[in-house]
């Protein structure tokens, strides 16, 4: 272990420029480092399930074959209600290298928030020598401190001949309360149903949908700290890929919409910030922060089942909702218009 902090400390030393070698300590720089990547690997991984659910819920608005060209375009809601067991975390001072928890003397741990929790009561302090002074670094990672996550989206799905559908939605960068929220993706969709020479009212279709999620999260720093190494905010992006078959039936002006969804997704996470301020002198440090923590990004695989009801209201109004469910539950609820 002594062997490997040692050789992470000369591949870090090497990384910072020349005149940064002399500023800093590279051993206590090398330990922050592993501090943070651990910390926030304990911070979001407890959310990446949850992150794949709200991106891939809500994909098929009917699995009904429509005559080619019809464009419709609803403004979907979606509502995330977080789990308890996903919000918080433990941790003692005995987890850390650089940083001690403020306010805890001993080694009994504390609950902290992960990226589904609320606000964090502890800052994360550590003293680091520069030009030999030791300079205070003292910052918490808050969650977004909502028990529902709730996010407008726009869907817009255009029927093409044969049976073909395809499917694009759009969210712009939603604020939360300690951070934002965007997604968007596109999705193929086929009517199976079409085939069959009696289908007795029942509609079939198989879908695959592309969709990207992306959460960021504000770093918070103290009155007490006498230096800033530039961290503004953690990223999570989550790439899927996904499929879905759903059957329906109509009931009137009722749809009624019953599937199984498969998706896989590929999750990255990065710090974003601002060059450091040492003494005056500004340093990249994101891209020393973003190799580290390259190590624990991830792939992960999913089903989940999903239940839908559509009402046809007035001449093109649709108004539908969805709930998404297996280890988590998701929600939406959406207001459709029918253009052409």
């Amino acid at each position: 272990m002594l062997r490997l902090m040692r050789n992470f400390c000369f591949s870090f030393l090497l990384a910072l420029p020349l005149f940064a070698q002399e500023l800093i300590n590279s051993q206590q720089s090398a330990a922050l480092l592993n501090d943070l990547t651990w910390y926030s690997k304990q911070y979001i991984e407890p959310a990446s399930e949850s992150i794949i659910y709200q991106a891939a819920s809500a994909w098929m608005i009917s699995p009904k074959k429509r005559e080619a060209w019809k464009f419709t375009l609803g403004l979907q809601n979606n509502l995330f209600v977080v789990p308890g067991k996903n919000r918080n975390f433990s941790v003692q001072n005995s987890d850390f290298e650089f940083f001690e928890i403020e306010g805890v003397n001993n080694n009994n741990p504390v609950s902290v928030p992960t990226v589904l929790g609320i606000k964090s009561p502890y800052y994360l302090v550590g003293d680091i020598e520069v030009n030999g002074d030791p300079q205070t670094i003292s910052l918490r990672m808050d969650g977004v401190n909502q028990e529902i996550i709730y996010y407008p989206y726009l869907h817009g799905n255009l029927s093409l001949p044969l049976g073909f559908e395809l499917h694009v939605k759009y969210s712009f960068k939603n604020r939360l309360k300690r951070g934002e929220y965007q997604v968007y993706g596109i999705g193929l969709q086929y009517n199976i149903s079409q085939h069959f020479a009696n289908n007795n009212g029942f509609n079939l279709a198989v879908l695959g949908a592309y969709n990207n999620e992306i959460i960021n999260v504000d770093f918070v720093q103290s009155y007490r700290t006498q230096i800033d190494i530039g961290l503004r905010t953690f990223n999570t992006e989550a790439q899927g890929y996904q499929l879905q078959l759903a059957g329906s039936k109509e009931f009137g002006k009722w749809e009624l919409i019953g599937g199984l969804v498969w998706n896989k997704s590929f999750l990255k996470h990065y710090f974003d910030g601002v060059p450091a301020d040492i003494q005056g002198v500004s340093i990249d440090l994101m891209p020393i922060f973003n190799s580290k923590v390259e190590e624990f990004k991830k792939e992960q695989t999913l089903w989940m089942g999903e239940m839908s009801a559509r009402y046809s209201f007035a001449k093109k109004w649709h108004a539908q909702t969805t709930f998404s469910f297996g280890r988590l539950f998701n929600s939406n609820l959406g207001i459709q218009y029918q253009i052409l």
